[in-house]
């Protein structure tokens, strides 16, 4: 890079190592932003320094720092022998779904840049994003998602590459971090390729995974979260195998998340409806779906209505031909008065006559 030629930003957007799949547009996860403008806003270090942009050579000379007028810094102090590491670490209470974050790596030979997370409560690490060399004059940006949900400890590490660094003015200076944390799921894992739900729950619907190798998913998982409390109500994948099913359990709304992997094109799955069988969601990896259920009110006994019975008319006859009348109506018949039969009939089966 010429003298005179800085730029104040370029994206790098690193997604190496990916470990969340959820979209955190559609489930507004808790942020938790790092400026170091007054302090170091929870992570702990002990080699890392705070400094103001004015104390560095190459930073005091862009327009800004990242977010403000201060950032966390590595590779300016002693020891200065190659190998050294610096570091910085914090806990979340929560587990981390994706960190983003501001990084500067200038000026001569340089180390190596380290995003690592813990599941052990900081035993052990795995490295989530690295960054080696002399990355430019700018201020570079990094977004790293996180699919595996119990991480909850988070480390940057900077690994200093010659003696002769630190004299050069190079290192790795570090500033506006964001980490987005989710509700940590209560569901129990289980071998059958699911969880255990967190209460007992009527289960609507049944997730049927496949696997076109037949050697199991391979790294994806699938991610059953409550839509109203943003919570993972069960997880799980398929272990090994072509296919497998496993109940979803809960009333409401619920979105399914389904992971990568290793081999996404390999993954197939469905939901269907508990009882009828009907389909409510399909895809492969990477892909979701939203299905709601709910309990159906028992079905009411039905009763036939009750039979009204309409009593007959009683009618008073006096002649002949009234007589006739009320028979043909089927008449009670009460009988006022002397009749003369002018032709013979018949009364069969005619009780009502008095």
């Amino acid at each position: 890079v010429k003298h005179g030629e800085l730029s104040t930003s370029r994206a790098d957007f690193s997604t190496e190592m990916h470990t969340s799949d959820i979209p955190h547009d559609q489930h507004h996860p808790t942020i938790y932003t790092s400026s170091f403008e007054s302090g170091w806003d929870g992570w702990s270090t002990s080699s890392f320094v705070r400094q103001p942009s004015s104390k560095h050579t190459i930073l005091s000379r862009l327009s800004s720092v990242s977010a403000g007028a201060y950032y966390v810094y590595a590779g300016s102090s002693n020891p200065n022998s190659s190998g050294v590491e610096f570091s910085m670490d914090r806990h979340f209470d929560q587990a981390v779904a994706s960190v983003s974050f501001q990084y500067h790596m200038c000026r001569g030979p340089m180390g190596t840049a380290l995003l690592q997370g813990s599941v052990d409560g900081g035993s052990t690490y795995t490295t989530l994003w690295s960054k080696s060399g002399d990355q430019g004059v700018a201020w570079c940006s990094a977004k790293v998602s996180i699919r595996k949900r119990e991480v909850q400890w988070l480390k940057f590490v900077y690994r200093r590459a010659s003696e002769s660094e630190s004299s050069r003015g190079g290192g790795f200076a570090l500033n506006d971090v964001q980490v987005a944390v989710v509700v940590r799921s209560l569901a129990k894992p289980l071998k059958n390729g699911g969880s255990e739900p967190r209460q007992l729950q009527e289960c609507f619907f049944a997730l049927t995974m496949q696997d076109s190798y037949g050697d199991g998913w391979n790294g994806a998982e699938w991610t059953w979260i409550e839509d109203s409390t943003n919570t993972e109500a069960q997880t799980g994948t398929l272990e090994d195998g072509s296919s497998g099913t496993v109940a979803l359990c809960g009333g409401g709304c619920y979105t399914l998340f389904v992971s990568e992997g290793n081999y996404p094109n390999e993954v197939s799955w469905t939901i269907t409806e508990d009882g009828s069988g009907r389909e409510q969601g399909s895809g492969g990896g990477g892909d979701s779906a939203t299905v709601c259920g709910e309990a159906q009110p028992s079905a009411q006994p039905t009763t036939s209505p009750p039979t009204s019975t309409m009593s007959p008319t009683r009618v008073g006859v006096g002649t002949f031909s009234e007589l006739l009348s009320a028979i043909a109506s089927n008449a009670d018949i009460d009988v006022v008065d002397d009749i003369r039969f002018s032709e013979a009939i018949t009364l069969s089966g005619i009780t009502r006559l008095s």
